[in-house]
């Protein structure tokens, strides 16, 4: 309807056909599927107008206009098409050359047989026809550009200094445009004079700002024309003059600033490529990976340094050849080709944006392993495929080494002989080996809820805390020291403790590593040997104690040198045996009838049985077990001397009893009998202190001794504890290891 009525020159005809520029846009933009539309836009405008031909026509001149625009922008498309922003001389060429020009030359020739079959004059269609074609074409160059530019999105995202630029050229444009056009015929501006203020957006904004300022000329100019004014006016003697000398105006004007346009920003974009392209060759020059680029026909096109580098071919060796003769291994060459082929074929491949690790050749034949990764790209509609690849053979023999150094600090960590926990720095622990478990009694799963301290002694609790937040915080590197854990059964557990922790590159924490061993064995060992060193120490002085004791009251008592010699020997002879028995029972205690039979063993001759032992089981203490040997041997002594043992015909009943399953009481009875008559002695010797007095000390017990006419009885009472004291005299009491 604008061409029909808005653009029309009185007398002359329509000098802007916009209808054109808009189905040729609408058909850049929205496909071709749009002509329909095209075709009833135009036959409905017609009939809207009132136009003097018949429908048919009319659906006739409709046809043309479709046709002149889509079947050049079929061509358009198979040679490469029109980018929207027509930022390259050849989108403008296409424009221009074929979507104008050859639009024209098309749909005015149909128009005018339309117009000649509906009865026109035909001497009018040769001037009618060269409105037509410039109208068509001026349509397209004029109005196409301001819709197809302006399009995109991006197109609208400029700054608000960049917007404000854009409106003062549009404000220059249209001031110069009606001082020029719109003065009154005659004037001394001419056409030219607009052409600086079309410049300006050209080189500014592109195609962007050319159109708009074209489009804003051109309204101007065709007002202009309408009224007669200006220099467009001037020359023409008649309306169809003046029509065609403003569409060739038009035309020229249109052209010119598209094309300068255009080639301002080929040249722009050529320059920011180049910068891109010195970038990229910089980049990939400089990468560490392999960077290899292949077009759908599998041949180089891209062959960066560091492929020149890892796999020995110079990039003038390897650009154009088929990556299969290069680096592929051959028996991978058929399924290289075939991914190809595939991906061609569907769109989709096996390896596309995937990592694989694979093998590759170098230009000498060695074979290594490499990592790779593949992505698709489309260069002027034709797929090619740019491959990073890494030479991995350092990586994979590190992991290799890796692998095997953890395996065998696993295989360490498992079976080493000292317990190992890594704790976090709050203490919590991490992880543990089987030795640590076993050491505490807490399974793995149980330990990783648990910290240092729950296993820990709680008397040890105040000073570990503190030596563990010391060690974390770093003011102790290591550190060794005993301490005492808590078995899950109750028990205490001495161990060794050697502490270190691992650290981040900022010196912080990370987790500490425990190494423990079990030394509850040797502190026992330790304190035992402590303890028989002094045990050893008392029983020597106790034992020399003793011996001087017999010396001293064997030597008062009256007799020969010889008498008192023997009488020495056989007590300290008895004494000795005493400690014999004690000796091969480690000093833990010795079993009564055991020191009944070896005290009396001296007095009881070959084959003679008048020493009857009766009794159960009992066990002694060292130091009760060397009283009562003193005291049986002194009994003895006096029954060979003086008692039932001096003749044939006495004996000697050795009896006791002990009541108390868990401890108790012992009541041990020596009678005698069958010998010569007893009679009290007037003093008592060392036999009766020692029975009366030491003997009775040392049992804590009492002692009775009797001197009846018919034989001495000696009766003994002393309580005795199933479980007797093991180490010697004084009953010494090994500290407890916890």
């Amino acid at each position: 309807m604008i061409g029909l009525q808005w653009t029309v020159i009185p007398g002359a005809g329509t000098a802007v056909w916009p209808a054109s520029g808009i189905g040729f846009a609408g058909l850049v933009l929205g496909g071709l599927r749009l002509w329909p539309a095209i075709f009833l836009g135009r036959f409905l405008a017609a009939v809207a107008v009132g136009s003097p031909q018949p429908w048919w026509a009319d659906a006739w001149l409709a046809s043309a206009t479709t046709l002149g625009t889509l079947v050049p922008l079929i061509w358009i498309k198979r040679v490469g098409g029109v980018h929207p922003a027509m930022g390259r001389l050849r989108d403008a060429a296409r424009l221009v050359l074929v979507g104008a020009a050859g639009g024209a030359l098309l749909s005015g020739p149909l128009a005018m047989a339309g117009l000649w079959l509906a009865g026109a004059p035909l001497g009018q269609l040769a001037r009618a026809g060269a409105a037509w074609c410039l109208g068509f074409g001026v349509g397209i160059v004029v109005v196409a550009p301001v819709i197809l530019s302006w399009s995109r999105r991006r197109s609208w995202r400029l700054s608000k200094t960049a917007w404000a630029h854009l409106a003062l050229c549009l404000a220059a444009t249209a001031t110069v445009s009606i001082v020029v056009f719109l003065q009154p015929a005659g004037g001394v501006l001419r056409t030219w004079h607009v052409l600086p203020v079309l410049i300006w957006p050209a080189l500014a904004f592109s195609v962007r700002g050319a159109s708009l300022s074209l489009l804003v000329v051109s309204a101007v100019a065709l007002v202009s024309a309408m009224m007669g004014l200006g220099p467009l006016s001037e020359v023409p003697q008649t309306a169809a003059a003046r029509l065609a000398f403003t569409q060739q105006f038009l035309a020229v004007t249109s052209v010119a600033m598209l094309v300068l346009a255009s080639a301002v920003d080929e040249r722009r974009a050529k320059s920011e490529i180049a910068k891109l392209e010195a970038l990229r060759s910089a980049i990939l020059d400089a990468a560490l990976d392999c960077i290899v680029t292949i077009s759908d026909d599998d041949r180089v096109v891209e062959w960066n340094g560091a492929c020149e580098r890892t796999f020995g071919y110079r990039r003038e060796e390897a650009v154009g050849r088929a990556l299969t003769e290069l680096i592929v291994p051959p028996e991978h060459v058929e399924a290289h080709r075939r991914g190809m082929e595939r991906f061609l074929a569907t769109g989709q491949g096996p390896v596309i944006g995937r990592r694989l690790e694979l093998e590759a050749i170098r230009a000498d034949g060695r074979r290594f392993p490499v990592e790779l990764a593949i992505h698709a790209i489309d260069v002027d509609g034709r797929p090619h495929f740019t491959a990073y690849l890494r030479d991995i053979t350092d990586q994979k023999q590190a992991r290799a080494d890796a692998l095997e150094s953890e395996q065998r600090l696993r295989a360490t960590y498992e079976h080493a002989f000292a317990g190992i926990a890594e704790v976090s720095p709050e203490g919590r622990f991490l992880r543990v080996n089987e030795r640590f478990c076993g050491l505490v009694g807490y399974s793995r799963d149980e330990l990783s809820s648990r910290t240092i301290w729950d296993i820990s002694h709680p008397d040890d609790h105040v000073e570990e805390r503190e030596r563990f937040r010391r060690h974390m915080a770093g003011e102790i590197e290591v550190y060794t020291v005993g301490e005492r854990y808590l078995h899950k059964n109750g028990q205490v557990v001495w161990v060794e403790l050697a502490a270190s922790r691992v650290v981040d590159d900022l010196g912080q924490p990370l987790y500490g590593i425990r190494v423990v061993h079990d030394v509850s064995q040797r502190r026992r060992w330790e304190q035992q040997q402590l303890l028989l060193i002094n045990e050893l120490n008392h029983r020597v002085k106790n034992t020399l104690a003793t011996v001087q004791s017999i010396v001293a009251q064997t030597t008062r008592l009256s007799g020969s040198p010889a008498e008192i010699r023997a009488r020495i020997e056989g007590r300290l002879l008895a004494l000795s045996e005493a400690h014999n028995l004690l000796t091969r029972e480690n000093w833990e205690g010795a079993d009564l009838r055991e020191i009944i039979e070896r005290a009396i063993a001296p007095f009881r001759a070959s084959g003679d049985h008048r020493i009857r032992v009766q009794g159960g089981s009992v066990r002694l203490s060292p130091r009760q077990a060397v009283a009562l040997s003193m005291a049986l041997h002194e009994l003895g002594t006096n029954a060979v001397k003086y008692g039932a043992l001096s003749g044939d015909a006495g004996w000697v009943e050795v009896l006791w009893t002990f009541a108390g399953p868990g401890g108790g009481t012992l009541a041990l009875e020596w009678r005698e009998a069958g010998g010569p008559r007893v009679a009290a002695p007037t003093s008592r010797g060392f036999g009766s202190r020692l029975l009366e007095r030491g003997l009775a000390q040392d049992l804590e017990g009492e002692v009775e001794l009797n001197f009846d006419p018919e034989g001495v009885v000696c009766r003994i009472t002393a309580p005795i504890t199933r479980e007797t004291a093991p180490h010697g005299y004084d009953h010494l009491q090994a500290p407890a290891l916890d």
